[in-house]
């Protein structure tokens, strides 16, 4: 009994067996409306086909989007299988039961998002499992054993399962028969095996030998069908399924974008790399028709002529052009998109998906938010700040910094600056551009930062063609700005956390040459360079103006973030309530500076390169994304146009900062 198990199985697959010693092998698919197009091919074993191996031309021309897709790994809408069963009163008892278990046998072999149907029939058929890759609606229907009734007419229910797969837009699908044979065939069966060929499914067909067995119309459906017959007894069914499930999921499903217009003759070229033949195909494309519904394969609307030939020239490397093109770059080599990345983002190109960002609406939306954004940024740029008020003239020729420093304080009275003063972060930016010495007022920072941000937006959009990465240009500049200020005013910081030790030092000295508090610190102010120099020539000013001298020095500490000056504040006050020996304080406060300073750089040089992998590590991410823009557009492409693509890409942006954050803790001592 096994060996003829194992020549049925053997007969089965030797079709495709010699059809791979001859090279590549392969059909038009369905389920995909023009022009998008499906393929179905076949390699010889041991020649897997990939993206980067695979080239496709339609009348000598590259086509775009190309993906691959494995039908062992298939995804919802890329495979599915017909099952038609014969529940007639001939195939009663064993015969049925046997033809149950091989259907079990074949859902056994699915992997992936495969789909299966079961089509009952006897006189009539009927549907007992409709498309579905639901693991347990199609073993609970393969559990039960139907009813059997009277007559066997099988090419009624080849015709509904052929509608199945229209309807389900399958890419690419078969209808496998398992019946004893008796029924009638005629013009029916021309019509049927007419659709199957339009649809591009085979049809495979297997008899049940048994007091009933008629193979005729059983072999003849298979030979129109573009399948295969197999006859076998029941307890070699579960083994003929079985050898049936691996010829189908052998092959690769090949989804593309047609460049050719329609209306035309389009022949198909495939080439694979390690693959010494190439593949011709060819169909009529369907006529561009405002308001037409077109044909679902682009085949429809014309005969198509599928043939398996044997070129004299086959290309012998990737650089190999197709005849008649001329020179050309290697196509599809910057329109693929890896079976990983259409698994996780679920992007299909063969079947474009609308993207709003590509929508009128939005390019609509896009525009004006873009004109608004640009004529606000020239009304600012043109516009001329009123007259100063006389008062603040006159108060500002008494502060060493001038007028810059007051128009810092207080940042105008038009529209913008209004706006800015009452937001809680205001004041907070007002103080870092003081610390940092930035010469530009906070408001001319502002404006400057907001026209810089649009016309980096709009270029960048109008360079890469993804207007998303404009907008978040937009939004990220206020952050860039204060991330900027920040990093100006912590150099300002620790530049005066490095001098203070030194000036410390000349301030006991000039205390014990007999100078005053105040004196001495007058006399530092002018020998030191900023920005010490600047923050005690700011607290001797306040310090004219009324202001204690320790409120003046606790000024200066909070605005340098300095611990030391705070004590130098503590000293003062102490010396002018009850006296005491300011210098001897002095020196110890600079000793302790100076310890801190020293430990704080060892710790730095110690920290080195772990701060230098934080970098690393929190750039490569976007690096590696703009270069991926830059050179292979359609990788990144689901990121920007897809939904799931974009909740990954805010994902992947939270846990890149969020990581920063973290080892950005763990290097800083101060934290």
């Amino acid at each position: 009994m096994l060996w003829i198990a194992a020549s049925a199985v053997i007969a089965l697959a030797s079709g495709a067996a010699n059809a791979s010693a001859a090279g590549l092998t392969g059909s038009l698919g369905s389920g995909a409306k023009f022009p998008a197009r499906t393929l179905v091919l076949s390699a010889p074993a041991g020649i897997p086909i990939t993206v980067p191996d695979i080239y496709v031309w339609e009348n000598g021309g590259p086509v775009d989007y190309l993906t691959v897709t494995p039908l062992a790994q298939a995804n919802t809408g890329d495979f599915g299988v017909e099952l038609v069963i014969d529940q007639s009163a001939s195939m009663s008892g064993a015969p049925l039961a046997h033809a149950l278990a091989a259907a079990r046998a074949f859902a056994a072999q699915r992997t992936g998002k495969q789909e299966l149907g079961v089509i009952a029939f006897n006189s009539a058929p009927t549907t007992v499992l409709p498309l579905t890759s639901n693991p347990s609606a199609i073993n609970r229907v393969l559990s039960a054993t139907p009813r059997t009734g009277d007559g066997t007419n099988i090419l009624p229910a080849v015709s509904l399962a052929l509608r199945q797969l229209k309807a389900a837009k399958i890419a690419d699908g078969a209808v496998i028969v398992l019946s004893d044979g008796a029924s009638a065939g005629g013009a029916r069966l021309a019509a049927v095996t007419g659709t199957a060929q339009s649809q591009h499914v085979p049809i495979f067909t297997v008899g049940v030998r048994d007091r009933s067995f008629s193979p005729g119309l059983l072999q003849q459906l298979a030979q129109q069908g573009g399948g295969k017959y197999v006859a076998a007894t029941g307890a070699q069914l579960p083994d003929v399924f079985k050898s049936i499930a691996a010829s189908l999921t052998h092959s690769y499903l090949i989804r593309y974008r047609s460049i050719i217009p329609g209306g035309r003759h389009i022949t198909v070229r495939v080439h694979v790399d390690g693959v010494p033949t190439q593949l011709r195909l060819g169909y009529n494309a369907p006529a561009p028709a405002p308001g037409a519904s077109g044909a679902r394969t682009g085949g429809a609307a014309g005969a198509h002529t599928p043939s398996h030939v044997t070129p004299p020239h086959a290309p012998a490397s990737k650089a190999t052009t197709p005849q008649g093109t001329g020179p050309q770059a290697p196509p599809n080599q910057l329109t693929t998109l890896p079976l990983f990345a259409q698994t996780v983002a679920g992007w299909t190109p063969t079947a474009p998906r609308h993207s709003f960002w590509t929508s009128s609406l939005a390019q609509l939306l896009v525009a004006v938010c873009c004109a608004l954004l640009i004529g606000l940024a020239v009304a600012i740029l043109l516009r001329r700040h009123p007259a100063r008020h006389a008062l603040r003239q006159r108060v500002g020729d008494f502060i060493v910094a001038g007028h810059r420093e007051l128009e810092t304080r207080t940042p105008g009275e038009g529209m913008v600056a209004r706006l800015l003063t009452r937001r809680r972060w205001w004041p907070e930016f007002v103080g870092l551009v003081q610390t940092a010495r930035i010469r530009r007022t906070p408001l001319a920072l502002v404006k400057r930062s907001a026209v810089a941000s649009v016309l980096v937006a709009c270029l960048l959009s109008y360079l890469t063609g993804f207007i998303e990465l404009g907008i978040l240009v937009v939004l990220a500049a206020p952050f860039l700005l204060r991330g900027w200020v920040k990093h100006v005013a912590h150099k300002q910081r620790k530049l005066f956390a490095d001098q203070l030790p030194s000036n410390l030092q000349d301030l006991a000295g000039a205390m014990r040459g007999g100078r005053s508090f105040v004196g001495a610190i007058s006399a530092v102010a002018e020998t030191s360079i900023e920005p010490m120099r600047g923050e005690l020539e700011r607290a001797m000013t306040d310090e004219k103006l009324g202001l204690p001298l320790e409120a003046t020095l606790s000024a200066v500490a909070r605005r340098m973030q300095a611990k030391d000056m705070d004590q130098i504040a503590l000293i003062a006050a102490l010396n002018r309530s009850s006296g005491s020996n300011v210098a001897e304080a002095l020196e110890r406060v600079a000793e302790g500076a100076r310890e801190r300073a020293d430990l704080a750089r060892e710790i730095k040089s110690l920290t080195g390169q772990a701060r230098m992998s934080c970098w690393v590590l929190s750039g490569l991410p976007p690096a590696m994304l703009a270069a991926l823009s830059v050179i292979a557009p359609s990788y990144s492409h689901p990121l920007f146009h897809t939904t799931i693509g974009i909740v990954m890409l805010f994902v992947a942006a939270g846990l890149v900062v969020s990581g920063w954050l973290v080892m950005k803790k763990i290097v800083n001592p101060e934290s």
